[in-house]
């Protein structure tokens, strides 16, 4: 997970349009999310996804929750619909999912609060302009961001809106651990340590490593010679840091773990090396980071 930006105030039409409304009010009418269905997030059509396709944009193909890269991508309500029938439709609190982290077994509608749930509200108005009545959606207190949702003090992170780093960081393994509570219901209720992942995460610190470790034989097959440094440091770079580095950009699978690889270097990565090597491979690091800046 890593925090990203949306902008509240440009939702797709589709959310906000005379039909939405009226299945809004609806549904706060019966107060119920059972309304809310797959088709009100775009209209029937087998190739236009207005809603889905913004969220995949915004999250660059990615699950908001587990940074994963699948084709089982889905809208999904970062508080349940079945609980807040009235933000069925609200931009604020739809974000990008993978089957699995949206699945029963781990978020499906869980969703720990410490503070007061917040009251339903019927955002929706009529306009009447001669015989025609429109309904409009007035969506200031429906916004993720609004007073009355933050009171909740919901317990799940929402990179929309929390910042992860401030409450999650990594083994040098790859097991991500809790900094604070909501670290921690996060983690759990989402399954962030389930085995795929953490397999995953293993394997892309495991071939940087193993390809070091090739390097390392290459330049130093019969001992460890300054004068061979130069070109450990090109293969370093073109095998190792260049993409260690671009596995923070913010399109990347995993990119949380790629960040904190690189900002603990020493600790997820050197340390995985004999202590005569550690010296070169520090030095080659800095170097590229020289360089690179």
């Amino acid at each position: 997970m890593i925090a990203i930006f949306k902008d509240y105030d440009n939702p797709p039409s589709v959310l906000v349009n005379q039909s939405r409304a009226e299945t809004l009010l609806s549904a706060y009418n019966a107060k119920s999310g059972d309304l809310w269905k797959t088709y009100h997030y775009s209209p029937k059509s087998k190739t236009n996804f207005p809603v889905k396709d913004a969220l995949i944009e915004l999250y660059n193909g990615k699950c908001a929750y587990c940074e994963q890269k699948v084709e089982d991508l889905e809208v999904e309500h970062y508080r349940p619909k079945a609980i807040y029938y009235w933000l069925g439709c609200e931009w604020s609190n739809l974000l990008l999912s993978c089957s699995t982290c949206n699945s029963k077994e781990h978020k499906g509608s869980h969703f720990p609060i410490e503070g007061k749930l917040a009251d339903a509200i019927n955002p929706v108005y009529q306009q009447v302009k001669g015989k025609k009545i429109t309904y409009k959606i007035d969506r200031k207190n429906l916004l993720a961001d609004s007073e009355s949702l933050i009171l909740e003090k919901p317990q799940l992170l929402n990179p929309e809106i929390d910042i992860p780093e401030e409450h999650l960081y990594f083994s040098r393994l790859g097991e991500l651990k809790f900094k604070t509570n909501r670290g921690e219901k996060t983690i759990k209720i989402l399954g962030l340590n389930r085995f795929n992942l953490f397999k995953k995460r293993q394997i892309l610190i495991n071939k940087w490593v193993l390809t070091t470790k090739m390097i390392l034989k290459l330049s130093f097959s019969k001992r460890i010679n300054e004068d061979k440094f130069v070109s450990f440091c090109d293969m370093m770079n073109e095998f190792i840091f260049e993409e260690m580095k671009a596995k923070t950009s913010k399109k990347e699978e995993f990119s949380l773990w790629g960040r904190y690889i690189w900002v603990h270097f020493e600790e997820c990565f050197l340390a995985r090396f004999l202590p005569d090597y550690q010296p070169f491979i520090k030095e080659a690091f800095h170097l590229f980071l020289n360089k690179s800046t």
